[in-house]
């Protein structure tokens, strides 16, 4: 009877011995080679990664505003992004590339009021949202959103403001028919002021990799 053989995944066998005419048509004669060939697969197939894992790390791709409402600023240990305009709308838009078939756990950035806001609460506090946008026709979903719920003297302090995605609900990655980024919307309203917010750089993401991810995206 034949006989399963999965492969060693420690082994990788540098040559294979190929059939020739005459050799006997045994078990051995043709067992010998194939079984290298398992060997190989085997260690090749441990060499990818299996299981989900959850990777933590920057958004390196540099973001979208008008330059007429927002600034770039270097200072400090982190580049900024200073606010010049406090009506309604304005907003700040990072590319967010991540390997097709990653789930999106959460994303955030570092909110870091200058100090100037001398009445609460802004009318309409800073929201962050994951955003996708189809190939076909470009429209638009929000795909998950959060609201600046800091107030009074705590939004005057550096603080993060995080977009988490409900388990329920998750956001897996298509990018065959979906490009995915990042909309911070800035203050608006009463109480809120010009020059009031720095965004400090970059901006973070959480994503589970997809099966199989090499890395990269």
């Amino acid at each position: 009877m034949p006989t399963a053989y999965a492969g060693d995944p420690d082994l990788f066998p540098t040559s294979i011995n190929l059939v020739s005419d005459g050799d006997p048509p045994d078990a051995a004669t043709f067992g010998v080679p194939l079984e290298a060939l398992a060997d190989r697969t085997a260690f090749l197939r441990a060499l990818v990664r299996t299981e989900t894992e959850t990777v933590i790390r920057a958004i390196p791709e540099i973001p979208y505003f008008e330059q007429e409402f927002f600034s770039y600023r270097q200072g400090g240990f982190q580049n900024r992004i200073v606010t010049k305009d406090d009506s309604d709308g304005k907003q700040i838009i990072w590319p967010l590339r991540l390997p097709h078939g990653a789930r999106v756990d959460y994303c955030h950035v570092y909110i870091d009021p200058s100090g100037v806001h001398s009445s609460y609460p802004v009318e309409h506090p800073p929201t962050l949202s994951i955003m996708r946008s189809k190939f076909s026709d470009a429209s638009e979903d929000v795909l998950a959103t959060v609201t600046d719920l800091a107030i009074n003297s705590s939004y005057e302090t550096r603080h993060i403001l995080q977009v988490s995605v409900d388990p329920g609900s998750p956001i897996v990655i298509d990018n065959s028919q979906w490009s995915y980024y990042l909309r911070y919307v800035n203050e608006a309203g009463v109480n809120s002021v010009a020059n009031g917010n720095y965004v400090t750089m970059p901006p973070i993401v959480a994503f589970d990799t997809p099966d199989g991810w090499a890395g990269g995206y």
